[in-house]
């Protein structure tokens, strides 16, 4: 057994080890550092030691203790480099990995277009890692091939988290992930698995410490809550967004009673919140049962903020509230808006309740409440601007870790010989090791790079062991997987399962060749070709589908088709290559291009484009645009929702009209239809495609879509309006630039689209008054515009002539606008032909041409009330 440490040994964050154990290699949490750490004046990056992972050629499996992104925030780098490797997780860890890595996207995104900073992974990497999940249930052994096994218990600490009891000849070992053993609001404490291990990798973040009483805090906290809120005052509690939110929500609901003021749940604590909702059976009980038939967390006044407007208007708003948000440290999100706004009033308070790390805004608070004297300002530095603290701060002891006693008692009941400590500063591992040796305990403090390896007696495998069959006819996939399938997920070695079939370990390679020739029982193992993975019902028929599906459409490559991503957004596309159970495919504004068989949507005919993969996405990009503007002439509103009410398939190319427009094309038509059709939630089934129109939760209200679209564009993105259809659903975002606008950002588009429910659409129209405007951007001061613009709609050109040194601004304007600014000097010919002499005022001065006037105007006097500029 060796175990190599890649990172979070000797601090907190990017927890990940490498365990070679049993033959197979396994990495458990790969995760970052939520602030990277200084080391003798070197910054380090975010990411563990990946190195070793590459060496050792990756791993067999990945195991994954919990959501928390210093435990899974590198794995979507680890799965792109081995996409073939499973990802083992709880399901509610899974759904949780979900909601962090699109926040993480978000985040890198925004930081890529404000500093150029490179994000660690795209989109692509985290579908990835989505599709390598499979489900483990607590208390469930899963088999991992020959004599190796993992059986996950519950952890406390999140929804979801997990102890891991590795199992092998080799020995027993266990991984404590983060743990709690306090009775919690939000999350169940930890069972402590009753297994006596031979090693045992335990957290130390709260080592040298010991908890306050629970109900204490919970009081404490509580009174200040009233004491602030009676007073006019707002209270801001940063908050982690997965796991000590739901904490403090649930202490609010329990006392909801003794205060009256609003209470707001901001930043990611909100989709978090909504996962948390879909686990109810494995919550308290108790925390279940006073929700009642209610949301779990959004009852009795406690309200989620929608958009970045919303929480301008909370964090200005007068009068008392409290507010819940994201992050914890005051390192970003939501909670450092309202730290800006609240720290600076004396009425108001910031509340601590988590962790702290040594350089977040968090810890600073911490010690200001410690050390600053009575009437001395301090000054706060928080998303680089300096804030004067005036506002009561206080830390209240709410954690998910266990403390230092408890750490000891989960040492003692595993009874582990080999004790390594990792997850905990310095001074907190010392001070638990220092416990543990006084109880006679071998303790290892691993630093990152590390290797310990550990030879135990060897123990006869029980646990795991086979049946011996003894059937005389050749392998049956079917029937083996009917005697397997209690067991789903669990792996088996070729030697083991010849023995479960015929009782005989020497036909192995005969067992290879079967499940290989046929995969639809068992998944053959990406790494070694004489293991297997037994598949659940569920894939089963999902494998049959895919196959069913590829068999109806013998020449699906080079057709053109409707396709859904793994975000089951609809998007067109070309296949250019099919197997049994999927196909690649050259798809517009995505970047994977294989995709399972039940992606896709309807062939919609023999792709007509360029034929090379180069010139496909250009194409394609006009296919889209074109299907989209024709939805509403092919396929009207009311056409759709009776066929909705219909409930039956249809042939999409049944409801192409009789006629069409000169300038359509029967398949730009046929893609119509088809999106129109997928917009309406449709799937494929015998004879057509079924729309359902199955938004799960409904389309937003009015007005906070609209408010969450204004929100969602940056300046930059010169949104002027949002309009919207309410009998349609439909959105029609209004650009200044808006094919630039569609082209950059695209993402945002349809997260937009996402989150609102909301069909999404462009107005194609230029903002001319804009476009005007825009020449005066570009130039510079000394340069004056003395004729035009002119505008050339469909040339996609302004003209303007210019009395001074000609700049350069071409290249400028048109990245601005998506238009080309053809500029000339006063008196100099065009390339068609020359300009006439510009019109002088009464003094000799050049006039300005008219609408460059009306422009200046406008830019000078709108801020002031202007209603209308004419010429007389």
């Amino acid at each position: 057994m060796k175990l190599t440490f890649l990172g979070g040994a000797d601090e907190v964050g990017a927890s990940s080890t490498l365990i070679e154990i049993g033959g197979k290699l396994l990495l458990v949490d790969a995760g970052i550092r939520i602030s990277p750490r200084t080391s003798r004046g070197i910054q380090n990056d975010q990411l563990p030691d990946l190195r070793p992972i590459s060496e050792a050629g990756g791993p067999d499996y990945i195991l994954v203790t919990h959501a928390h992104t210093d435990h899974t925030g590198a794995l979507p780098l680890v799965v792109e480099q081995y996409p073939h490797v499973p990802v083992l997780a709880t399901q509610p860890t899974i759904d949780l990995v979900r909601v962090l890595q699109a926040d993480a996207q978000r985040i890198m995104q925004g930081k890529q277009e404000a500093e150029g900073e490179l994000p660690l992974f795209d989109e692509l990497a985290v579908d990835r890692l989505m599709q390598s999940f499979q489900v483990v249930s607590f208390g469930q052994p899963v088999r991992l091939g020959g004599s190796l096994q993992v059986t996950y218990h519950p952890a406390g600490h999140i929804v979801g988290a997990g102890t891991l009891v590795i199992e092998s000849e080799e020995g027993i070992l266990v991984m404590s992930g983060d743990v709690s053993l306090s009775d919690q609001r939000a999350v169940v404490k930890a069972a402590i698995p009753r297994v006596k291990a031979d090693a045992l990798v335990i957290e130390s973040t709260y080592g040298g410490k010991l908890h306050a009483n629970r109900v204490a805090e919970e009081r404490r906290l509580i009174e200040t809550l009233v004491r602030i809120t009676e007073g006019g005052g707002k209270v801001l509690i940063p908050a982690f967004a997965l796991g000590r939110a739901q904490e403090v929500l649930q202490i609010v609901l329990a006392y909801r009673d003794r205060f009256d003021a609003p209470v707001y749940a901001d930043g990611m604590v909100r989709a978090v919140c909504r996962a948390y909702s879909r686990f109810a059976d494995i919550l308290p009980p108790a925390t279940v049962r006073a929700a009642g038939e209610d949301d779990l967390f959004f009852r009795d006044k406690i309200k989620p903020v929608e958009n970045a407007i919303q929480r301008e208007e909370v964090a200005r708003s007068e009068g008392a509230a409290v507010i819940v948000a994201s992050s914890g440290m005051l390192t970003g999100g939501a909670s450092v808006v309202y730290a800006r706004h609240l720290a600076g009033d004396p009425r108001n308070a910031i509340l601590l309740t988590g962790y702290q790390d040594e350089e977040a805004p968090g810890r600073f608070l911490q010690r200001v409440m410690r050390e600053r004297q009575a009437g001395e300002e301090v000054t706060l530095n928080i998303d680089r601007q300096a804030v004067t603290l005036r506002c009561d701060i206080d830390t209240y002891s709410l954690s998910a870790h266990a403390d230092e006693g408890e750490l000891v008692s989960v040492c003692d009941a595993l009874g582990a010989p080999e004790i390594m400590l990792v997850h905990g500063d310095p001074s907190a591992r010392h001070s638990l090791a220092t416990r543990l040796r006084q109880r006679e305990k071998a303790v290892r403090l691993p630093q990152i790079g590390q290797t310990f390896t550990f030879e135990f007696s060897r123990r006869p495998w029980a646990l795991g062991a086979v049946p011996s069959g003894a059937q005389t006819r050749p392998l049956d996939p079917a029937a083996l997987w009917e005697a397997l399938r209690a067991n789903a997920d669990n792996y088996y070695s070729a030697r083991e399962l010849a023995r479960m079939w015929w009782g005989d370990e020497s036909r192995a390679e005969t067992v290879i060749s079967t499940l290989t020739a046929d995969p639809l029982y068992f998944a053959p193992d990406w790494r070694r070709r004489d293991t297997f993975r037994v598949r659940t019902a569920d894939q089963v028929e999902q494998v049959r589908r895919q196959r069913e599906i590829i068999l109806r459409y013998p020449n699906l490559v080079g057709q053109l088709v409707v396709l859904r991503d793994s975000n089951s957004r609809p998007r067109v596309g070309v296949v250019v290559n099919a197997s049994a159970e999927g196909f690649e495919a050259v798809v517009y504004n995505a970047k994977g291009r294989r995709y399972p068989g039940d992606a896709l949507l309807w062939p919609v005919g023999v792709w007509q484009g360029p034929p090379e993969e180069r010139g496909m996405k250009p194409a394609l990009a006009a296919v889209y645009q074109q299907a989209k503007a024709l939805q509403d002439i092919l396929l009207p509103f009311e056409r759709r929702q009776a066929l909705v009410n219909a409930g039956q398939p249809i042939d999409p190319a049944a409801l192409l009209p009789d006629a069409l427009p000169d300038d359509v094309s029967r398949q730009a038509a046929l893609a119509s239809i088809v999106l129109s059709l997928a917009q309406d939630g449709a799937t494929l089934e015998d004879g057509g495609l079924l729309p359902r129109r199955a938004l799960q939760d409904g389309p937003m209200e009015m007005n906070v879509a609209r408010q969450t679209a204004l929100a969602a564009f940056p300046p930059e993105a010169r949104l002027r309006k949002v309009g919207m259809e309410p009998l349609r659903k439909r959105m029609l975002l209004n650009f200044d630039f808006p094919d630039r606008a569609a082209q950059t950002y695209a993402e945002l588009i349809e997260q937009v689209a996402d989150q609102t429910g909301w069909e999404v659409m462009v107005n194609p129209t230029v903002n001319q008054q804009a476009l005007g405007l825009a020449v005066s951007e570009v130039l510079p001061a000394d340069v004056q515009v003395v004729k035009g613009p002119s505008f050339f709609m469909d040339q996609r050109e302004v003209h303007i002539e210019v009395e001074g040194d000609l700049p350069s601004v071409e290249q400028a304007y048109l990245q601005l606008t998506g238009f080309r600014l053809r500029a000339t000097r006063r008196g100099e010919s065009k390339a068609a032909g020359t300009v006439a002499p510009a019109a002088t005022s009464d003094d000799g001065r050049p006039k300005m041409e008219i609408n460059a006037a009306y422009g200046l105007i406008r830019q000078a006097l709108e801020p002031y009330g202007l209603y209308k500029t004419s010429l007389k």
